[in-house]
């Protein structure tokens, strides 16, 4: 009997165990990259029977227009068993369906989770209860602190400090710095401001969704099932916030906006003047020679909001967002005393950034690292969450603009091998967002996977 046939006598093939293993475990050995994957796909595919999106299904266009790429998730989520109620409010799952749930274990389901959420499903009610997606987010415990050097941005700068600063941007990329200017009535303001958003009802937020004309609130499974995050935008950031406002509420929250025009303000002078002493951490006067290549940089603020884990996982380490590292050229984070924040070290190993009062997180992010040929470091990090408290933290992401060509100097580059091609900015953030590591930053693609020199 042949497909057709089989489907028209009402009767379903059954997925064979060895293809949905195979797929597994390419996909774990390739941490979920699917274009290595292609003949386990393909025997996948022919095995569950499973047939290619068309223009007739009810959540294609929205579906392509998240996740932009082809992945595996199209092979799954387009299943003949997988279909809406008439009234389009829930997603009904077969029986079959559940099998290639448990055979694929956690490592897809939680992304398909995300896709059905952001796309504006309701209820997630027939979804399999014995699918436990939060255990894959569970890392082994880490409790040893980095020690970073502090540096006061209201002083002059020292040699004695460049030096400093100089070891600590080679070695970790991260710093820390005080005397910022930023008061602590306008982080509490902020928080407070951010929750009333962060607590409206999962469907008003959607509208300001990665579906939403808006697109600036990122929901819950899409960077891990803890995160969700608002992002307002330089250099009107009075005018972003107005827009995000808007959508959410459907009517203006003057205060939200006044204390996120004061802020991204105050963060843009930060970010200029941080950038000016990297630029001494590389050379003598290189502040003065090359302050123009940064001179169209541009801001913008990510809300973050943290989750805590399920009671049943206290006591260990659950990652609230997974290791990346930043697309921007610096990012100044501010986080509560609830801490979380993790830094990669050379030799592999998580070390915490213990939050302290008033004082801030400095990172270089992937664009400065290859303009600095690599001298400035961007590292990996993270987030676990430790507590069964709500997290709170700001990142302010200081970008080259879009039409930069990153290109590092020869005089930065010096009598050293060159390690980054030429590439324009926005072709890179392209990059990260169209590949599934990136944009799901589980493992995300750096600017080494995309212009690295050599190996």
């Amino acid at each position: 009997m042949d497909d057709k046939a089989e489907r028209n006598s009402g009767k379903k093939k059954t997925v064979s165990a060895c293809d949905v293993e195979a797929l597994k475990k390419c996909l774990e050995e390739h941490k979920g990259d699917y274009i290595k994957c292609q003949s386990q796909i393909e025997a996948f595919k022919s095995s569950c029977s499973l047939k290619k999106p068309s223009d007739s299904h009810p959540a294609d266009s929205s579906y392509k227009d998240f996740i932009g790429t082809e992945g595996v998730f199209k092979f799954i989520f387009y299943a003949p068993e997988v279909y809406m109620t008439p009234d389009e409010s829930s997603m009904v799952v077969s029986e079959r369906q559940k099998h290639i749930f448990i055979k694929l274990g956690v490592l897809l389901v939680y992304k398909i989770i995300a896709l059905v959420k952001a796309i504006g499903f309701r209820s997630l009610e027939n979804l399999p209860k014995y699918c436990q997606p939060f255990s894959s987010f569970i890392m082994p415990a880490s409790r040893t602190s980095v020690q970073l050097p502090v540096f006061d941005v209201s002083k002059s700068i020292t040699p004695s400090s460049i030096s400093s600063l100089s070891l600590a941007c080679k070695e970790w990329g991260f710093f820390h710095i005080i005397n910022h200017g930023i008061s602590k009535d306008l982080y509490t303001k902020l928080r407070f401001l951010s929750y009333q958003l962060f607590s409206l009802p999962y469907e008003l937020k959607l509208k300001a969704g990665p579906t939403s004309n808006t697109k600036t609130y990122t929901p819950h499974f899409i960077a891990s099932p803890f995160f969700e995050s608002l992002c307002v935008s330089g250099p009107d950031f009075r005018a972003s916030a107005q827009s995000s406002v808007e959508a959410l509420l459907n009517k203006p929250n003057s205060e939200f906006c006044e204390v996120l025009r004061e802020y991204g303000g105050k963060m843009r002078s930060l970010s200029k003047k941080i950038t000016e002493i990297l630029l001494m951490c590389l050379g003598e006067d290189f502040e003065r020679e090359f302050k123009s290549e940064f001179s169209k940089c541009e801001g913008y603020v990510r809300i973050n909001n943290y989750s805590p884990p399920e009671s049943r996982m206290m006591g260990k380490d659950v990652e609230g967002l997974g290791m990346h590292t930043d697309m921007s050229c610096l990012t100044i984070v501010y986080q509560d005393d609830v801490g979380g924040l993790q830094v990669r070290s050379k030799d592999g190993k998580w070390l915490d950034i213990d939050p302290c009062e008033e004082t801030l997180v400095v990172n270089i992010g992937d664009l400065l690292h290859a303009w600095s040929n690599g001298k400035l470091r961007s590292s990996e990090h993270r987030v676990i969450l430790k507590e069964s408290t709500n997290r709170f933290s700001l990142a302010f992401f200081w970008c080259f603009e879009d039409n930069k060509v990153i290109f590092a100097p020869d005089e930065v580059v010096g009598d050293e091998l060159r390690s980054y091609k030429p590439f324009l900015c926005s072709d890179y953030l392209r990059f990260r967002e169209n590949s599934e590591r990136g944009k799901f930053e589980k493992v995300g693609f750096t600017v080494k996977d995309f212009a690295g020199i050599g190996g």
